[in-house]
């Protein structure tokens, strides 16, 4: 969606509003494979300006209780990026929090816009706001409904891979190697409450590599996979590209594993047509 497109949804507010949207203008716009570290500046800029306006619930921003701890539920902000019009590039940046951004956050998020995202060294990153709403306010396949599903980003397990003493994989019940991306994916799926049980057997296939563009394909190596200050649960790094079939439509967005704040393990809908 061209930014031209959401003039008429600039003052749409939904009646819990859990979405904000921006284009981005730069110079030299940042590629897709560097979502986790442009999602991450974001979510640093969102933090400061959330302290400038003492902000009572940080929470939503931080993903943190007022004892520091990780709050439960992923119901504060993911930061998504996806692409433009231009080859892989990022043209989007969407902030989702299924908790509802209050009047306060959406305060702070309306006054994001006037910091310079990227940092020194780097070419600046405008922040073009398209407004507030909900999962049905704009048109992006990130909040669609699909029974099938594809990485648009690599998902990264937390965990570690299984061997035995002589080095021999350890196998989980599906044949894949305890800890590995797919044996991880396989895990948190299974503790979704929206996709627990609805996993088509054989439903889910690994990819070799991830097609950002009809015709364009990135391998998963290409992509940052580590938030740049290291924060955050991470295994391994054994990371894939998947696809996943459901037996019925899952509502998105669906982000899981290791930074899906900060959008890895991104899937969008595959389309039939």
């Amino acid at each position: 969606m061209k930014p031209s497109d959401a003039q008429s949804r600039l003052d749409c507010v939904a009646a819990t509003t859990t979405v904000a949207r921006f284009a981005i203008a730069s110079n030299v716009l940042p590629r897709i494979t560097q979502a986790v570290s442009v999602a991450d500046r974001f979510h640093k800029t969102l933090v400061t300006y959330a302290d400038k306006h003492l902000l009572k619930n940080t929470g939503i921003f931080t993903g943190l209780d007022s004892e520091k701890q990780p709050l439960a539920n992923h119901q504060h902000t993911h930061i998504f990026c996806e692409l433009g019009d231009q080859r892989d590039a990022i043209g989007y940046i969407t902030l989702y929090a299924p908790g509802g951004f209050d009047d306060e956050a959406q305060t702070v998020i309306e006054d994001v816009q006037r910091s310079r995202l990227w940092g020194k060294g780097d070419h600046d990153i405008h922040l073009i706001p398209l407004g507030f709403g909900d999962e049905q306010t704009f048109l992006s396949p990130l909040f669609a409904k699909s029974a099938k599903w594809r990485s648009v980003t690599p998902f990264v397990s937390t965990q570690h891979l299984k061997t035995y003493g002589d080095g021999r994989p350890k196998l989980d019940a599906h044949g894949w190697q305890q800890g590995s991306a797919a044996a991880s994916l396989l895990q948190q799926l299974e503790k979704d409450p929206r996709t627990a049980g609805l996993l088509k057997v054989a439903g889910l296939k690994k990819l070799q590599s991830i097609e950002v563009r009809r015709g364009l394909h990135l391998r998963c190596f290409q992509f940052q996979t580590r938030r740049p200050d290291g924060g955050g649960q991470r295994g391994n790094g054994d990371c894939g590209a998947f696809t996943l079939e459901f037996q019925q439509e899952i509502q998105g967005p669906l982000a899981i594993g290791y930074g899906s704040h900060f959008g890895l393990g991104l899937f969008v809908p595959i389309s039939d047509t």
